[in-house]
């Protein structure tokens, strides 16, 4: 009888593999990913250039935060286009990264996605706007 190593839990983000001392991820099913959410980004942009319509991509904004939020607190088993990306790239050599690395890269763009959501940059610029109009001289004659 050999004596049982104790059970991981489970990490949130990433997966045990065995010869593996710390949670990782599958980089090719990541930048697939990437690619997917890329493509979808893409496209509405285009589609608001060339019709002048918004709308899609205020649509593709939701699904991104919704897709960021599941990897970083469901975990990244759940996520739709990450198993989409497991899915285009199961005939390839998994390419396992630690999963720390991927939170953190996550963690900031879920930040810079918030504040562009939340409209805090435009705020700032346009107290920059309204300090630099109230000290412009706009009387007559002087340059």
């Amino acid at each position: 009888m050999q004596p049982s190593q104790p059970e991981k839990e489970r990490p949130v983000v990433g997966q045990w593999v065995e010869g593996l001392d710390v949670p990782v991820v599958n980089e090719r099913a990541v930048r697939a990913s990437a690619g997917i959410l890329f493509l979808g980004g893409f496209s509405t942009w285009l589609w608001g250039v060339v019709t002048d319509d918004l709308q899609p991509m205020r649509i593709f904004g939701i699904v991104f935060v919704i897709e960021m939020m599941l990897r970083r607190f469901v975990g990244t088993g759940l996520t739709p286009t990450l198993l989409l990306g497991a899915l285009i790239t199961r005939p390839q050599r998994p390419e396992w990264v630690e999963a720390r690395s991927k939170l953190l890269a996550w963690r900031v763009g879920s930040e810079c996605l918030w504040r562009g959501a939340s409209g805090d940059q435009h705020r700032h610029l346009g107290d920059q706007r309204i300090a630099a109009r109230n000290t412009t001289d706009h009387t007559p004659g002087t340059i």
